[in-house]
């Protein structure tokens, strides 16, 4: 029902619409919570006595909500036109990447990278790499919440729930590897363009930033994944290059190509400090 106010705007105001994203993003938490099918964990690290006591029409009616909203906000992210309301519902998506994501959402890095592509929109590029790295954050800290430690007697029952955890920690890395080769590579190839001051170096400083912001939450969570290491070395390297090129700034005078206009060198010098302090994390 919530998102059906944000997505209706031509009935709905945009306060309205934002107050529904909002009350979206924070409900997932008690949506998600509960497993929705008998004696299976949807969530992979929840625990399942939890749905003792919730009928199975409670139960229904939470798969049909969960399976509405992961149809829904990729959407609804991708055709927002007020910045406000698409805020919320990026992190609503990334609420629930913390619950189904790779179980349940197998296709969550795939929905939102498509839309990182240089045939979308300046904004709906931002928005896809900021829902990236929402994700990668939500994914990477989550954590096992037990609020009945009564039900936990004995050692075999913290190595199960451990187990589990981990099982669920790998599976999410596997996932989630594949997209660092084209993010590093699309970070690497806009530093380059803000730094060389191409047409396009505002728009590609500010990418060059989100990108950078998206691989901080990525990395750490492959660093031990083979598949991915000869790529992160490589960019590793690469990092530094950067770090030595971006060091320099500010400068007292514009390169070639920056716009010598009110406000131009200003904030080329305000990306290169974005890209460097990104960079150093």
């Amino acid at each position: 029902y919530l998102l059906s106010i944000v997505e209706n705007n031509t009935v709905h105001g945009n306060d309205v619409r934002m107050l529904a994203a909002i009350l979206a993003k924070n409900a997932v938490p008690k949506v998600w919570r509960w497993s929705v099918e008998d004696g299976d964990n949807e969530n992979g690290i929840t625990n399942e006595a939890r749905d003792n006591g919730v009928d199975q029409r409670q139960k229904q009616q939470r798969k049909c909500e969960r399976n509405n909203a992961r149809d829904k906000l990729p959407r609804l992210l991708f055709t927002e036109v007020d910045d406000r309301v698409a805020l919320h519902l990026r992190l609503a998506v990334a609420n629930i990447a913390a619950f189904d994501f790779p179980s349940n959402w197998p296709n969550l890095i795939q929905d939102l990278g498509v839309h990182t592509s240089t045939n979308e929109t300046h904004v709906n590029r931002i928005r896809a790499i900021k829902g990236l790295r929402d994700v990668f954050q939500a994914t990477r800290h989550r954590k096992i919440i037990i609020k009945s430690p009564g039900a936990v007697r004995n050692l075999v029952t913290i190595q199960a729930i451990s187990q589990k955890a981990k099982d669920e920690r790998e599976k999410t890395t596997v996932a989630a590897a594949p997209a660092f080769r084209e993010l590093a590579a699309q970070a690497l190839q806009h530093v380059q363009v803000t730094m060389l001051t191409g047409p396009s170096w505002s728009q590609s400083g500010t990418l060059a930033v989100a990108y950078l912001k998206c691989l901080v939450e990525l990395t750490p969570m492959i660093l031990s994944h083979d598949a991915t290491r000869e790529d992160l070395q490589k960019f590793l390297e690469n990092c530094t290059l950067v770090l030595k090129e971006t060091r320099m700034y500010p400068m007292s005078f514009p390169p070639n190509g920056t716009p010598t206009e009110s406000g131009g060198i200003q904030e080329w010098n305000r990306l290169v400090d974005k890209i460097f302090r990104t960079t150093l994390r």
